[in-house]
């Protein structure tokens, strides 16, 4: 399963598994689908009127002439009357002015269009409170005690703004999480679009006005201000938190390390190899116990609980 730390809108990944199998949130994507709908509606029944406006606009003007004003003008030595055109004064030339002056704002998706991504934005605006907070103790255990660091440690700059949940029009009026205590969130490097005004309305579609999300969401660690990514967890890191062995049993500790390469330690042969080179300890049985048996035990299983007849459950009770 994609990590809860950074694959946002990963299409396995918790926030839309849980989506999946949670009515509430299910409830609350088509109430955002529906305020959507109904704004795009009103979007589009506005530019109809603006465009109408400005054709009517330009039909006035050029159905009529621009005015000129008599002024007297001294020439040569001499007063002369000049007829002069003022646009500021002009009715024809102020109709021209008001047709190019007529703007309208832009209405953009609350929500991706990609319905993994919008239905982990829906899961993010109400999340379990009780997964919020294991999310970030874990965040906690990572970075304070197990002291993972990030592939890409470079941090966000202070000037630098990003966009959250919070800050959204539409969004942020549904957002039940207290984004000051948390620390992992959600942040865009790129700003909506949402209430930018688009002018020369006389050329402008629905699809001009009526715009897809530009936000592009990813999980922001508020704590040490950078993007959530690929954490180093090296072995050298883990062998410094393993469990230190007195000098007479140093040989064990090579079989208690559990690096990320072997989640599940030596195997099972290397103890006996190791084990003539001791001395006089560890034993060959101390040494097989040291060891990972994760694999033997599982094969054994497979050959020896076949071999049990069916219990039923009133007996598994029982037994318990």
């Amino acid at each position: 399963m994609p990590s809860v730390y950074r694959q946002f809108g990963a299409v396995t990944s918790f926030a839309v598994q849980y989506f999946e199998k949670s009515r509430k949130h299910q409830d609350l994507y088509e109430e955002v689908l529906r305020d959507a709908a109904i704004k795009h509606r009103e979007k589009c029944e506005e530019l109809a009127k603006i465009k109408a406006e400005y054709n009517d606009l330009i039909d006035q003007y050029r159905n009529s002439e621009c005015e000129f004003e008599d002024q007297l003008s001294r020439a040569h030595g001499e007063e002369v009357w000049v007829s002069k055109h003022n646009p500021k004064k002009c009715s024809r030339c102020v109709l021209i002015h008001r047709a190019e002056a007529l703007s309208i704002t832009l209405f953009e998706r609350p929500v991706s269009d990609d319905l993994s991504i919008a239905k982990a934005t829906i899961f993010e605006l109400q999340p379990p409170e009780l997964f919020c907070s294991w999310r970030d103790l874990g965040l906690c255990i990572q970075d304070a005690i197990l002291e993972f660091q990030s592939t890409q440690p470079k941090p966000v700059g202070e000037k630098e703004k990003l966009y959250g949940l919070e800050q959204h029009a539409d969004l942020s009026k549904l957002l039940k999480v207290d984004v000051t205590k948390r620390r992992l969130l959600l942040k865009s490097k790129t700003r909506g679009k949402s209430g930018t005004w688009k002018r020369n309305v006389s050329m402008l579609e629905e699809k001009d006005v009526c715009i897809k999300s530009s936000l592009k969401y990813a999980y922001f660690d508020k704590s040490l201000r950078a993007w959530s990514t690929e954490l180093d967890v090296c072995a050298m890191r883990t062998q410094e938190h393993q469990y230190k062995m007195p000098g007479r049993s140093k040989l064990l500790e090579r079989f208690l390390l559990k690096t990320p390469s072997a989640p599940d330690g030596p195997s099972t042969n290397e103890p006996l190899v190791c084990q003539p080179s001791s001395s006089h300890y560890p034993t060959t049985k101390e040494s097989i116990h040291g060891a990972d048996w994760s694999d033997f035990y599982r094969q054994l299983y497979q050959i020896v609980l076949p071999t049990f007849p069916p219990m039923s459950s009133r007996r598994l009770q029982h037994s318990h």
